[in-house]
């Protein structure tokens, strides 16, 4: 199974808006959630372009189908920060995400 290949360290970020003590909305990134997955970075030759969309992909993440990861999300692991593209459960079959995402 794909999740034997899974490693931890990651952090998966969200955009929230909240209130402050005046009632004023706030937006920022959440404090991020613990997520394994397995990334690989993809060679020059293979970069994803979506040039509908104006979005390029330089990297590919998998990880458990139980994630809430949706397109304009960060994942991020030490210093690393990239943003989710796009998400797709391959082949419908539940088994894991595939996660596209640009290096920020």
């Amino acid at each position: 199974m794909i999740k034997h290949w899974f490693e931890s360290g990651w952090t998966h970020h969200t955009w929230k808006s909240t209130e402050d003590s005046w009632g004023n909305p706030v937006e920022d990134w959440s404090t991020g959630s613990a997520i394994d997955g397995r990334f690989r970075p993809l060679s020059g030759d293979r970069v994803v372009r979506d040039e509908a969309r104006n979005i390029v992909t330089d990297a590919k993440f998998y990880c458990s189908p139980d994630e809430s990861i949706s397109a304009g999300d960060q994942l991020r692991k030490g210093s690393d920060e990239y943003e989710v593209t796009f998400v797709q459960d391959p082949m419908d079959m539940g088994r894991f995400l595939q996660v596209e995402m640009r290096k920020l």
